[in-house]
């Protein structure tokens, strides 16, 4: 993985108290908890990933960045907990998934830090993708942050724009040895607002120092900085 966040998250003081979801299940409340848990790794929700470089530990560990299920159909019960903090899209044949992790640590001045991971890949056999390109270097990042106002309704958008990602330029390629490419970074949300990030990379066909073709955009399903219905 690219960046510095962990993606292993440990409560090192105290416990956030949040009311049962749904209320329904106010008795269960553990149970449920264990219950999700169990699915999310059964459905590839959470997946065993090598320890990142700082762990300084040669292991493999339990990622609590979501991913996309690979249940299919996914049960109503379990996807309701996931909407909007995890998304895919594909453009191009160039995959962007998505996915946004609360800090509990890190509540001050109604504000709560969020860890988001972003991973890439190539797919070779997606219908969105040209005959020729076969490989792709990412130039520049555009972030759309917007937050509305759950009680006016009022919308603000933020934008963010930067060259390559944590200061490194991936490149995503059909290779059948390419690996897909993960970074990982971090932004804040008020707790009184809903946030959500969106936006797009911009590509290029080839490499950054041999361009075989133009450059495009690869879009960015919004995901969501919020609360999570369970907290592991």
């Amino acid at each position: 993985a690219l960046g510095a966040t962990s993606s292993c998250h440990v409560l090192a003081r105290g416990v956030a108290a949040r009311p049962s979801h749904p209320p329904s299940a106010a008795g269960d409340g553990l149970l449920v908890w264990l219950e999700q848990y169990l699915w999310r790794l059964r459905a590839g929700v959470f997946r065993f990933e090598q320890a990142p470089p700082h762990f300084d530990m040669d292991a493999r560990i339990v990622s609590l960045f979501p991913r996309p299920p690979t249940d299919s159909p996914v049960p109503a019960e379990a996807a309701v907990y996931l909407d909007g903090q995890v998304t895919s899209r594909v453009t191009r044949g160039v995959r962007v998934d998505c996915s946004a992790l609360m800090v509990p640590e890190q509540l001050a001045g109604g504000e709560t830090l969020y860890a988001y991971s972003i991973r890439f890949e190539m797919l070779a056999d997606h219908p969105s993708r040209p005959a020729r390109l076969a490989q792709a270097q990412l130039a520049t990042r555009h972030w759309r942050i917007k937050t509305t106002d759950p009680r006016t309704g009022r919308q603000n958008v933020e934008s963010v724009d930067g060259d390559g990602v944590v200061g490194l330029y991936p490149i995503v390629s059909t290779a059948a040895d390419a690996e897909p490419i993960t970074y990982q970074s971090c932004s804040t949300a008020s707790d009184d607002a809903n946030t959500a990030m969106g936006g797009f990379f911009v590509f290029v066909e080839g490499t950054r120092d041999a361009q075989t073709g133009p450059a495009f955009d690869v879009a960015v399903e919004p995901f969501l900085l919020k609360a999570p219905a369970f907290l592991y």
